[in-house]
């Protein structure tokens, strides 16, 4: 394991490794790269973007995170499916999807919504979701 320090785009020359073998452990090797940031002038930790917890991205096509709207071909038909997505207790990414046509509109939503909020998210504004799901659902009908 290793820590890479990478200036730029990362390109040939611009990245350096600091081995947790070569300098005694993970944190000595953390505190190394940090410190080699630092001398360099460089910022450190600015992470990878997307939107705080709970809250929609920029480019999302509905009014809550986590929750979406997917139509989902079949040889003869389609079918409007409600995605739920968050993260497990161990950090790991998760999604489940509930069919309209099985669950109807309210019940899929309501089933996406509960397993949201079961992972620690906010509860979303519901009338909200629903006015975009029955718009989404009229656009294919």
């Amino acid at each position: 394991m290793s820590y890479q320090l990478r200036r730029g785009r990362g390109g040939p020359g611009e990245t350096k490794s600091f081995s947790v073998n070569k300098y005694g452990g993970p944190r000595k090797a953390l505190r190394a790269a940090m410190e080699e940031a630092k001398a360099q002038g460089l910022i450190v930790g600015q992470g990878r973007g997307g939107a705080p917890k709970g809250q929609p991205n920029v480019r999302s096509s509905t009014p809550a995170a986590g929750i979406r709207f997917v139509w989902e071909e079949f040889s003869e038909s389609a079918v409007l499916y409600v995605v739920a997505s968050w993260t497990s207790p161990e950090g790991k990414p998760a999604q489940s999807s509930w069919s309209t046509a099985r669950h109807g509109l309210e019940g899929a939503l309501d089933k996406a919504i509960e397993k949201r909020v079961a992972s620690g998210a906010p509860d979303p504004d519901k009338k909200a979701l629903m006015r975009v799901l029955r718009a989404t659902y009229k656009s294919r009908t």
